[in-house]
């Protein structure tokens, strides 16, 4: 009897089970299928650090830098762009009155020609003939550059080309018709260089 006892006895009681533990150097998921084998429903989390004011001053910091930086260097590429362009409209210039005098010279060389030839002469005519000459090579020069002058008597007045001096009634001639130039208009292409300065008929 007092075996049958002892061995149907109920066991002693034991201590609360021990929970499971994760060793200090164990990673997120080892520690995730330590508690899953002892069947525990707790979830683990890992919380992220936020970076220390320190360290987030110090990057701002480096990115103020970099950014400092590169504006200077937009700077310095924009000033080295404006001075190799002024560089440039000022050699197109210097260029193009260069063609100016070129296509002048021997015009004025020619005139200086004629005007000591007709001092050491008395031949009237010689000297009207070369002075023509220098006035017909020196327009030639000038269409050579795209510029040329253009009649305006016998035509309609046009406040783009003429600028009226003064008016005159004259009955054989028709209304706002130039009659009379003092001085000479000048174009290159379509643009107007210089108006002509005209008289208009007016009835």
């Amino acid at each position: 009897m007092s075996r049958f006892k002892a061995k149907h006895a109920a066991p002693e009681a034991q201590g609360p089970a021990a929970e499971p533990s994760t060793p200090p150097s164990a990673t997120p998921e080892d520690a995730a299928e330590a508690l899953t084998q002892n069947g525990t429903a707790e979830a683990w989390t890992e919380e992220t650090p936020l970076p220390s004011p320190e360290l987030e001053c110090v990057r701002l910091q480096g990115a103020l830098m970099e950014e400092q930086e590169r504006l200077l260097r937009l700077r310095a590429e924009f000033d080295n762009y404006r001075r190799r362009s002024s560089q440039d409209i000022a050699r197109s210039r210097e260029q193009a009155v260069d063609r100016v005098v070129l296509a002048l010279l021997p015009a004025l060389d020619d005139l200086e020609r004629v005007t000591r030839q007709g001092a050491a002469s008395e031949d009237l005519e010689s000297l009207r003939r070369g002075l023509d000459m220098v006035q017909t090579k020196l327009a030639q020069q000038l269409e050579s550059l795209g510029v040329k002058a253009f009649l305006s008597v016998g035509q309609p007045f046009d406040p783009a080309r003429h600028e009226a001096l003064s008016i005159c009634q004259m009955p054989d001639k028709a209304d706002d018709e130039v009659v009379d130039e003092h001085v000479r208009g000048v174009v290159r292409g379509d643009t107007v260089l210089r108006h002509a300065q005209v008289i208009v008929n007016k009835r």
